[in-house]
């Protein structure tokens, strides 16, 4: 049994949402204990970055719904996937 492209299409989506939001959202408590011993802060200043990110993450998913419905979608996701690389990757600075 073959899978049609469009099975394809959703695989890919899922292990890019996986990748996207799984991950990083997985890896937050993993990174308290460290973060709490290099820089001093407090649990609740340390989960203060993760209810930022999620707070981030709400308010741009309302954005790009605007933008949805004005632009194209391979326009909003060649953004969005770029923002979300460069959000990765300064990450790693903090």
């Amino acid at each position: 049994m073959s899978l049609s492209r469009n099975w394809w299409v959703v695989f890919a989506a899922f292990l890019c949402l996986v990748f996207m939001f799984g991950v990083p959202t997985f890896m937050m408590p993993v990174l308290y204990s460290p973060i709490i011993d290099e820089f001093g802060w407090s649990r609740t200043q340390v989960t203060l970055i993760a209810t930022m990110k999620f707070g981030a993450g709400a308010v741009i998913g309302l954005l790009f719904g605007v933008l949805l419905d004005r632009m194209s979608i391979r326009k909003i996701v060649l953004f969005a996937g770029t923002l979300s690389g460069l959000a990765m990757i300064a990450f790693l600075a903090i």
